[in-house]
C-alpha cells in the first residue's frame, strides 16, 4: 500500500524518511488512513492545531512513500 507522508520542512528540521520507522514517530491520521503525519522536532504540529502561526520558515510537504 502507498503512503502520503506529510513531513516537516525548515527552521532547522533534521531529514525525515517517508517510511514509518523514522526517527519522529509518524502517526497515521484519523481521516485518512493512507495519510502519515511526522512529528516536527521543533512541535510545530501542536501550535497549528491550537491555531497559532508558525511561520513561512517552518512549511510542510507531502511525499509519497
Amino acid at each position: 500500500m502507498t503512503h502520503l507522508h506529510s513531513i516537516p520542512v525548515g527552521n532547522g528540521e533534521p531529514v525525515h524518511l517517508a517510511r514509518e520507522s523514522c526517527w519522529c514517530y509518524p502517526v497515521q491520521d484519523t481521516e485518512e488512513p493512507s495519510l502519515l503525519i511526522h512529528n516536527a522536532k521543533d512541535c510545530r504540529e501542536r501550535f497549528e492545531r491550537q491555531g497559532a502561526d508558525t511561520g513561512e520558515q517552518s512549511l510542510w510537504v507531502l511525499v509519497k512513500g
